[in-house]
């Protein structure tokens, strides 16, 4: 059982054994005792029950049958899951905020607050103020104006001084005016609700549910602890239904969408299974209000670092809050860069949701809309203001590459670039020393950002964001089309779409809609493949694909096992768009040999199309992203930039001194053909696991992890060594151990569809982590 739930069944129980409290108050006593308007009530001993009106045979209701105030106890445990967190807030002096989502369920943290310190901390003072939400609106305005009366009740009474503990349980997060805002501690989110917080409820009801009370009992309306919340459940009958599945209830974002009213009605219902059923039903009868939070549960993340890196932000922002997490402990600034369309803005939006904060988002763009310099600057500067007021908030900054680099070969508007940068640096830093500003930055071409706005401390990490996988395009379209396409279209379409971005997917969709629309039906597969432009296959096409890749692939494996380079493949994959081999390298310090070992990769595509189909094709030639391009660089900078050819004299540009140098194109074309040459030996040696792996690829169209220590081809791994132990040659491969070789990685720009060759790559800046497109 997880920390948070250990917690909430116990707490539960402790909150059911108490002792029964004084006679119950009313409402109106109750609500103004904790706004802070006790004074108001003229009337009180009127109001209050005499000591003859007090029936001593009457009981409390258990928590199982108070489902609002056990799910406020979720609530309370999913963000606070230790008991030493309830005590850190009755410490002599504490100050502690929370601001409850969906507003309309403050009253029922407020009452849980009270019962649960009563039980667990009884004789401990505290200075509890409930400030309720104004009708009719969701929050309170965060303007400087006048702030409710029992938020300037809480305000008085911690300036007063004292060691009394302060507790402040807001209806909305904006009630709290700036000016205190600056000054108290970060609120501590509590909800919205989610399936693991209503099914611990639904649980709790079903293990506790006793037979149908009647009498006194089942008309108490429960006790406060002192103070006595007012009952917000019923009476659950002696049958209770068998447990109902956590995957049964809504998602998680579709909970999060209702509001206390809507809670309030489903858990009217008679059992469990109905509040189930209420929840589904309201939950799909709920509109999406304009500008609801997104979360990452809204994302089709597949499993890797940049789904986990957010899941962690969110996590550490929480503890933060809580105050199990030191702010230096934190990861607190994240570069994430991929192609255009990867869904980098979506991401941060996502972050920003599921941690419940406010997004404050800009560009150079935006700033330099403003105006001249001195107008870019100053709303820079406003922006970062806006971060720092708002906090704690996520700032993110848009195609952060736009603001340039000091260190570029263009020297045109330098001075301009160069007061930029300098501006960026110093509002950075001073967000960065703020605690509670989670900063995220995007960009498509993280080289081109100059290295001191990238370095940790100002961006802790950089991360890329590949474009789907097969799994991750399947539950983009699934969750896109629900059961509009029987499971086999998906898995077709997932397949064909590889290559395609999420902005490219959320685009033909809208298309293929407006198709089926047009022609009065339901939208179909070939709406869909027809908007992602994705024709009939061509089976030679996808062939030659496989092959090449296979290729690729084949060739690092056996570099890599002579020890020249070292990494291990993440993914190979062949599409409509292209196809590519990814792969995860180990850092180093690159020699000849692994230099003439990245060559030997490049070419490898190339020399399988020549082994296994006759004649290679086009894939890997074309732009400057191609395997030519990219081999040809390595030359280019193993002759002229790291001085492991034929001299040591350094040139800043060496693809323009190769137009002119006849001599440097024959070095460079020598070194394309011996590894053109290696790559043909080694595919050759290894022709059983090449035909097998391209074989597979072409079936399959997405292999994910490393092939070689897949079990599909274990066998013809150990077929291929097997002949290579029995007397094959012995190939012209490197053997010095430079492990630790850096393949070029970066690019998810693949080649064109005809190529049938692979994706293109480039050399990633220093600090990136992603892999390496082969």
């Amino acid at each position: 059982m997880s920390d948070w739930l250990t917690r909430f069944h116990t707490a539960a129980r402790r909150i059911d054994a108490a002792p029964l409290p004084p006679p119950e108050m009313p409402d109106a006593v109750f609500d103004a005792l904790v706004e802070g308007r006790i004074g108001e009530i003229d009337d009180l001993e009127t109001m209050m029950p005499l000591d003859e009106e007090i029936s001593f045979a009457e009981t409390r209701q258990p928590l199982a049958q108070r489902p609002l105030m056990a799910l406020a106890l979720a609530m309370l445990c999913r963000a606070l899951p230790e008991a030493s967190d309830l005590a850190r807030m009755i410490r002599p002096g504490a100050i502690t905020l929370m601001a409850c989502r969906p507003a309309g369920l403050a009253p029922e943290l407020a009452r849980l607050m009270q019962a649960l310190i009563t039980v667990e901390h009884p004789g401990v003072p505290l200075a509890l103020t409930f400030a309720a939400t104004p009708p009719g609106t969701g929050t309170a305005s965060t303007s400087e104006a006048k702030p409710p009366e029992a938020i300037q009740s809480f305000w008085k009474g911690v300036l007063a001084g004292g060691d009394m503990p302060h507790l402040l349980i807001l209806g909305g997060e904006s009630q709290l005016p700036r000016r205190m805002a600056r000054l108290l501690p970060p609120l501590l989110h509590i909800g919205p609700p989610d399936r693991a917080a209503v099914a611990a409820v639904l649980e709790l009801a079903e293990r506790g549910a006793p037979a149908c009370a009647t009498g006194a009992a089942a008309r108490t309306r429960g006790a406060r602890g002192g103070i006595g919340p007012r009952s917000a459940g019923r009476v659950l009958p002696a049958a209770v239904p068998s447990p109902v599945p956590p995957s049964d209830l809504p998602s998680d974002t579709a909970l999060s969408r209702l509001e206390a009213e809507a809670w309030h009605l489903a858990l009217r219902a008679p059992d469990p299974a109905a509040w189930t059923a209420e929840l589904r039903r309201l939950a799909t009868s709920a509109p999406v209000r304009r500008g609801a939070a997104l979360t990452l549960d809204d994302l089709s993340l597949e499993d890797g670092p940049i789904r986990d890196a957010a899941a962690r932000l969110v996590a550490d922002m929480a503890g933060w809050r809580a105050g199990r997490v030191a702010w230096s402990e934190m990861t607190r600034s994240l570069l994430i860069h991929g192609a255009p369309g990867t869904g980098k803005t979506w991401l941060a939006r996502a972050i920003a949701g599921s941690a419940g904060l406010p997004l404050i988002a800009a560009s150079l763009g935006d700033w330099q809309a403003a105006g001249h310099l001195g107008d870019l600057l100053r709303e820079m500067r406003a922006t970062f203001a806006r971060a720092r007021a708002a906090a704690p908030c996520v700032l993110f900054l848009d195609e952060l590459d736009a603001a340039g680099s000091r260190g570029s070969d263009d020297r045109h508007g330098s001075t301009y670039r160069a007061q930029v940068i300098a501006g960026l640096l110093e509002q950075l830093d001073g967000v960065l020393g703020l605690e509670g500003v989670l900063v995220l930055a995007a960009t498509n071409d993280p080289s081109a950002i100059d290295a001191a706005l990238r370095r940790p401390g100002r961006l802790d990490r950089t991360l890329a964001l590949a474009l789907p996988g097969r799994a991750g395009l399947h539950a983009i379209l699934t969750r896109q089309l629900g059961d509009a396409l029987p499971p086999e279209a998906l898995d077709d379409l997932s397949r064909r779409a590889i290559g395609q971005s999420p902005a490219e997917i959320d685009a033909a969709m809208r298309e293929a809609r407006s198709l089926a629309r047009a022609a009065g039906r339901g939208i179909t597969a070939v709406d869909i493949t027809g908007a992602l432009g994705l024709g009939p296959e061509e089976p030679g096409l996808m062939r030659r694909m496989a092959v090449h890749e296979a290729g690729h692939a084949v060739a690092f494996h056996r570099l890599r096992q002579a020890g020249v380079l070292a990494g291990r493949i993440t993914a190979a994959r062949i599409g409509a768009t292209g196809g590519l081999v990814a792969i995860e390298e180990q850092a180093g310090t690159p020699t000849r040999a692994g230099l003439e070992a990245r060559i030997t990769c490049r070419m490898a595509g190339r020399a399988a199309e020549a082994l296994v189909l006759g004649a290679p094709g086009t894939g890997a030639g074309g732009n400057a992203g191609s395997d030519l391009a990219l081999a040809t660089g390595l030359a280019l900078q193993l002759e002229l930039s790291w001085g492991l050819g034929g001299g040591l004299t350094w040139h800043a540009n060496p693809m323009a001194r190769l137009a002119t140098d006849p001599h440097l194109r024959d070095r460079v074309e020598a070194h394309l053909q011996r590894g053109h040459g290696r790559a043909t030996v080694l595919l050759k040696e290894s022709q059983p696991l090449l035909d097998a792996l391209a074989a597979r690829l072409e079936a399959e169209r997405v292999i994910d992890g490393d092939p070689f220590e897949d079990p599909m081809t274990a066998v013809a791994i150990t077929a291929d060594e097997a002949q290579q132990a029995n007397g094959g040659n012995a190939s012209p491969v490197p053997t010095a151990p430079t492990a630790g070789t850096r393949m070029p990685s970066g690019g998810d720009t693949p080649h064109a569809a005809g190529d049938g060759g692979s994706a293109r790559s480039v050399p990633p800046p220093p600090g990136t982590e992603g892999s390496a497109d082969v």
